[in-house]
């Protein structure tokens, strides 16, 4: 597999993204997915000149939806924590649009190459658009009064986040 290449793996039951410890200089699973949250609102809340913060209920609900992007996976270690921490960094981030969490994800993937998978010409990391049973239970207990879906990426998404993602990866060797 040529450098810098990341085979992305179809839709499919994702596994687990915890590597075995000792289990080191092989291919990290990074799970890219979708947040949708919707809330609704049944009161506004008021701020006095004096600074005290009262609520008063609406006439009628407002329900807001929005949809939140999110990696999460083992990261290599860089080359200034391999000599203090040779095993793998666990990682994620946020962002409301696919390409700005493609971007992050390239800087990270950038500065976190397995340099003995990368000799042997192996990728350090694949991807996965659907987050594990574990990362959905994880994060559909963190908000009670938000209804939250997390969902893999749609065929589309997944195609936004590749493009931004060999963009962010252009670039970058642009300005080596």
């Amino acid at each position: 597999m040529a450098e810098g290449s990341i085979p992305a793996e179809p839709l499919r039951g994702a596994q687990p993204v915890q590597p075995e410890r000792g289990e080191l200089h092989r291919t990290s699973k990074i799970n890219i997915f979708a947040i949708d949250d919707k809330v609704t609102k049944t009161h506004e809340d008021h701020v006095t000149k004096q600074g005290f913060g009262y609520s008063s209920p609406l006439a009628k609900p407002e329900v807001s939806e929005s949809t939140h992007y999110r990696w999460e996976g083992e990261l290599h270690p860089n080359a200034a924590e391999r000599v203090s921490r040779p095993d793998y960094v666990s990682s994620s981030n946020v962002r409301d649009s696919i390409e700005a969490l493609a971007e992050n994800f390239a800087q990270n993937y950038r500065d976190r190459q397995d340099p003995v998978l990368q000799q042997r010409g192996e990728a350090s990391y694949s991807l996965q658009f659907q987050p594990t049973q574990e990362q959905i239970d994880e994060l559909m207990k963190t908000n009670p009064d938000v209804a939250r879906v997390v969902r893999g990426l749609k065929p589309e998404e997944q195609e936004t986040f590749m493009n931004a993602f060999r963009k962010a990866n252009k670039v970058a060797a642009g300005k080596k």
